[in-house]
C-alpha cells in the first residue's frame, strides 16, 4: 500500500499464490488468488481471513459489509456461475443465473439499491454468445444489457460516475448511460482497448500495445495516445 500524500509505502499481506483480481471497498481489500481463494484483508485491524475456495474463480466483490458476491466457471461446484457469500458465516447461497463464466464484477453504488454488473459468457455446439449484465441482489434479478453473438473471456465493465463503459465485441469502448440506456462508442486509433480508469474528468484507456489513451468523460472524441519509450519517456502520437 502507497500513501499518496506521503509517498511512504507499506507491505499488507505477502500471497503464497499470484492476484488474479484485488478490489477495494471502504476499508477492506478483496482478492481472488490463483483463481481459487478468495481472501478478504482488513485494513484497519491489518488482518486477513479466507472467505472461500473453490476452482475456476474468476472474481469477487463486496456489495456490503456483509455480503460479498463471486464470479466463477459454472463447471465447478457449486454449478451457477454467480453465489453470494456472507462474509461472517461464511454461508454460500446458489444464484439461479446462465452462463458457462461470469468474471469482471463491478458494484455501482451510484443509485438507491446497488447494482452489480459484470461479462457472462455461454457456448454451446452450435453457438457462441457473450452478453453484460446487471444483477439487482435486493430484487435478485438478472438482465442482460449488451449482448454479443461471438466468445469475448477478454471483455470488461467499469462504472464511472453513473457511466457503464465496456469493451465487448472486441473492438471499441462503449459508453452506456444507465439511466437514459443510451450508448456511444469511443473513438480509437491504437490497438485494443483492455482497461479503462477515470481521473477527474477524464478517463484513461490502456490498450493492448501498452500504450494509453486520454478522452474526456463527456465526449466519445479521444484527446491523444501515449507510449512509453525504451527511455521510460512518454511519447504522444
Amino acid at each position: 500500500m502507497i500513501n499518496t500524500i506521503t509517498g511512504e509505502s507499506k507491505e499488507l499481506f505477502n500471497p503464497k499464490i499470484g492476484i488474479e483480481t484485488l478490489r477495494v471497498f471502504e476499508n477492506s481489500l478483496v482478492c481472488v488468488l490463483g483463481s481459487t481463494t478468495v481472501l478478504l484483508y482488513d485494513l484497519v485491524t491489518n488482518k486477513e481471513a479466507t472467505l472461500y475456495t473453490g476452482t475456476g474463480l474468476q472474481d469477487a466483490v463486496l456489495y456490503t459489509d456483509e455480503i460479498m458476491f463471486v464470479s466463477k466457471t459454472a463447471a465447478t461446484n457449486p454449478k451457477t456461475p454467480l453465489i453470494e457469500i456472507n462474509t461472517k458465516t461464511k454461508e454460500t447461497v446458489m444464484l439461479p443465473v446462465s452462463g458457462d463464466v461470469i468474471f469482471s464484477l463491478v458494484v455501482n453504488r451510484d443509485t438507491a439499491q446497488p447494482v452489480i454488473y459484470g461479462v457472462s459468457a455461454s457456448t454451446s455446439l452450435n453457438s457462441k454468445k457473450t452478453e453484460v449484465f446487471s444483477y439487482n441482489p435486493e430484487r435478485k434479478s438478472y438482465s442482460a444489457i449488451l449482448k454479443w453473438e461471438d466468445e469475448d473471456t477478454q471483455a470488461f465493465t467499469s462504472v464511472i460516475n453513473t457511466i457503464l463503459y465496456t469493451n465487448i465485441g472486441k473492438t471499441n469502448i462503449r459508453n452506456l448511460n444507465i439511466a437514459t440506456r443510451k450508448s456511444i462508442t469511443l473513438e480509437r486509433s491504437a490497438s485494443l482497448p483492455v482497461k479503462i480508469k477515470g481521473s477527474n474528468n477524464q478517463l484513461l484507456v490502456l490498450n493492448k500495445d501498452g500504450s494509453v489513451s486520454w478522452y474526456y468523460e463527456t465526449s466519445d472524441k479521444k484527446i491523444a495516445d501515449w507510449c512509453i519509450t525504451t527511455d521510460g519517456y512518454w511519447l504522444e502520437f
